[in-house]
């Protein structure tokens, strides 16, 4: 059985001033107990079961790149980048970059998303629920193995983010792991 350790809030004794090492502590802990992976949330505000909006709550993938200065072995992931949040291609760059600078521990964390309010609030698209899967389909497809052998592909959305994946020297070739909110999405033809 594997193990890992995912943080959900950042709202600890000491505030910001402790912070950084606070969760040094933490991730050193996890790593010497033998977690084999160590996760964050990807939102922007706190949720209501996480203290809400004003909560201390600090960006997921920046925190990824703090933990894997400070860890050696365990595998890095958000749970999860809500898809409609992020460019794929600029997402995608981030993840093979955090992958390179780890020692090819990254994973992509990623979902169709579900906190409406935090999109509003923040001005960040948020497409009804079908649209969000068919993004996510897309995703899965960009990530693929076989669809990335493929001499052309039906979208230019995933073309553009296969070019990202092959263009930053991943340790993981030919993509960093993905772990999806759903790997069984149905696709739909146009």
């Amino acid at each position: 059985m594997r193990l890992g350790m995912h943080i959900v809030s950042t709202a600890w004794d000491g505030g910001a001033e402790r912070l950084g090492s606070t969760l040094t502590e933490a991730v050193e802990a996890a790593e010497a107990a033998g977690f084999d992976a160590i996760s964050v949330t990807d939102h922007v505000w706190g949720s209501q079961y996480t203290g809400g909006a004003e909560a201390s709550l600090v960006e997921g993938y920046t925190t990824l790149g703090f933990i894997a200065a400070r860890t050696r072995r365990v595998r890095l992931l958000t749970l999860a980048t809500a898809v409609p949040y992020r460019h794929a291609g600029l997402l995608a760059k981030i993840v093979t970059t955090l992958d390179v600078l780890s020692g090819g521990r990254a994973m992509l964390g990623i979902g169709a998303g579900d906190y409406a309010e935090e999109a509003e609030g923040l001005g960040l698209p948020f497409p009804p629920l079908g649209e969000r899967y068919e993004l996510l389909e897309e995703w899965r497809r960009s990530t693929s193995p076989i669809d990335q052998a493929r001499s052309t592909t039906t979208r230019q959305k995933i073309q553009d983010v296969q070019l990202i994946w092959l263009s930053t020297p991943s340790t993981a070739r030919p993509t960093p792991r993905v772990a999806s909110e759903s790997t069984t999405v149905a696709t739909h033809s146009t």
